[in-house]
């Protein structure tokens, strides 16, 4: 579903050539383009097949009880179906595939540019707000029109990467409008089942080729070639910075060791110097999100710049992944905070982003900045089927009424078009287990956690700052991840609620197992029990850690505890509702 899938540097231009020289590459619909349009449409009325029903069962729901349960099953759907319309969206103009012509690059790598490159290119690691500061440090020193974005933790694969970055930055057809070149985060010591989903497929590979076929790829905070000019307003109006020397077009006539340019860059480089500048609004990194990265990007696109995605072969940069299970979700609850401080921002992407960009790049933008409200439909879900059946309420239809089998083409064909969709990436079927797994695992704990967190923010209630990610590796730890065993080892308000819904899970499929021993309405059960077991299948390796694990790795008693009382406390109070 890409547009410029492993491009190999060149002219951005999709067209083909009209004379001289020839084309670099050309766009064909994929194979699967009529497929997955009529997919598309059944699927489309399927959801409204399903919201149809919901409305109907609400409408003759004189019950609270049931009133309340349709109510909550039709929020839940209807985020899903936000989701699903967005996720559909990027796909009406991006499902095409490249045929890559050679790059002529003779004179990008020639010995003159080369040495030229290497002169005027900067890099700096990108942080917070303190890439802002690099920014302008590095304006002083070298004031080089081409800058290299990069994690702390990642490093270059390929020496080659410049110059393909080159072919488009250089590109006169191109350059007037091209903020950056985007290459995909790829990472190094990824275990064979990538229990974590680090090596995220849609988000770095999937998603990012669907915005390349738009307006470009959104940014994604490291391996990302930048023009200078761009963080300097839009590319019809320019915005002065407070001193000349800060202007994208000055030329630094001065050694870097030398006085005057070490006093201006200890100038720019202090906090107070942005004060009650355009700085981290209009000029630099855009303030206001701890995912900087992604708000930079989108405001950038909104003022008219575009990107390119530049996939080689070839990873061109690798990067480090946590090990461990409370690293990865505070990272994800962090990214969900940091997108939603945009999201519910004036710079909102649903309305903010439409207006500027257009429907379907807006949209795509959207998916991202409201990933923490997966935690709606994933959490109910997770929760509101399985207390229902352990009070023998049955919410959903039975296996031999009609509709049934929606409920059953609605999960099918979402959980086969993603399979497809992944495998079709590159993903194998190990990694596609793990990566609806952790979805499901963010759903119910990182990104509840970010929302909360983001809303008591909102609230003035409380506070936090920029935490970057572990990477620090312990021998054991490391040896555990590379087996696939999933590493809790610490408390954390978050393993509670994973350790909450594995529990409740399993007692409700274990009761479901029990009524139909005993000959009750299997029918009336059968979906609420296909669920719970479907949670005790992905929630394995949290009863492994709760129940027979000794090494460090485990579950601590204490999360295993405080999530038994609470587990007890959610069903005491559910007996009492389901009354």
């Amino acid at each position: 579903m890409g547009a410029r899938a492993r491009q190999q540097g060149g002219s951005a231009i999709q067209a083909t050539s009209t004379g001289g020289h020839p084309s670099l590459h050309t766009v064909k619909p994929l194979g699967r383009t009529l497929f997955n349009r009529v997919f598309a449409a059944i699927y489309a009325l399927s959801i409204l097949a399903l919201l149809f029903y919901h409305a109907k069962t609400l409408f003759y729901s004189p019950a609270l009880v049931s009133f309340s349960v349709t109510l909550a099953l039709l929020i839940s759907d209807l985020v899903l179906a936000f989701f699903w319309i967005m996720y559909e969206s990027m796909k009406v103009k991006v499902e095409r595939v490249l045929e890559r012509g050679e790059v002529d690059d003779e004179n990008i790598t020639s010995g003159q540019e080369r040495e030229a490159f290497n002169k005027w290119a900067d890099s700096f690691t990108r942080q917070d707000h303190p890439a802002v500061i690099q920014l302008r440090v590095s304006g002083c020193m070298t004031n080089a029109p081409i800058i290299l974005t990069l994690d702390c933790d990642s490093c270059s694969n390929d020496p080659e990467t410049p110059l393909r970055a080159m072919c488009y930055l250089s590109d006169p057809e191109t350059r007037p409008q091209l903020a950056y070149v985007q290459f995909p985060q790829i990472f190094r010591g990824i275990n064979k089942s990538d229990i974590y989903n680090a090596e995220f497929k849609r988000l770095y590979q999937i998603n990012v080729m669907g915005f390349d076929g738009l307006s470009g790829p959104n940014y994604l905070g490291t391996g990302c070639f930048f023009q200078r000019r761009a963080f300097y307003g839009s590319p019809s109006s320019l915005v002065s910075p407070e001193i000349p020397e800060l202007a994208p077009g000055y030329i630094v006539d001065k050694p870097i060791q030398s006085q005057p340019v070490l006093a201006l860059a200890h100038q720019v480089a202090s906090c107070n110097y942005e004060n009650r500048s355009y700085w981290g609004s209009k000029i630099g990194f855009r303030y206001g999100s701890l995912s900087e990265d992604y708000h930079t990007g989108f405001r950038m696109q909104c003022e008219g710049w575009r990107s390119i995605f530049c996939d080689p072969e070839r990873p061109a940069f690798l990067g480090d992944v946590p090990i461990t299970l409370n690293d990865a979700l505070n990272q994800q609850k962090r990214w969900s905070i940091g997108l939603l401080e945009v999201g519910l921002s004036k710079y909102s992407p649903a309305t903010f982003g439409v207006k500027e960009i257009g429907l379907l790049m807006g949209l795509a933008y959207a998916q991202s900045a409201f990933w923490a409200i997966w935690s709606i439909p994933i959490t109910t879900y997770a929760f509101l089927p399985q207390l229902a059946l352990l009070s023998k309420v049955y919410i959903f239809p039975k296996v031999s009424e009609p509709w049934f089998f929606l409920y059953a083409f609605i999960f099918l064909g979402a959980y086969g078009q993603d399979f497809v969709d992944f495998i079709l990436a590159g993903g194998s079927i190990q990694r596609w287990w793990s990566d609806q797994r952790f979805w499901i695992i963010r759903g119910i704990s990182s990104y509840v956690f970010g929302s909360v967190e983001f809303f008591l923010k909102f609230l003035g209630i409380s506070s936090f700052g920029f935490n970057v990610t572990s990477k620090v590796v312990d021998n054991e730890q490391s040896k555990r991840y590379g087996q696939g065993i999933f590493e809790f080892g610490v408390h954390s308000p978050m393993f509670v609620t994973l350790t909450m819904a594995a529990i409740i899970n399993l007692i409700s499929f274990s009761q479901g197992l029990v009524e139909v021993f005993r000959g009750n309405n299997w029918e009336g059960l059968f979906v609420q029990m296909f669920i719970s077991g479907f949670a005790v299948v992905n929630s394995w390796p949290i009863y492994e850690a709760i129940a027979w694990r000794k090494d460090r790795g485990k579950m601590p008693i204490k999360t295993s505890i405080i999530a038994t009382l609470l587990a007890g406390t959610l069903y005491t109070a559910s007996c009492f509702v389901f009354l």
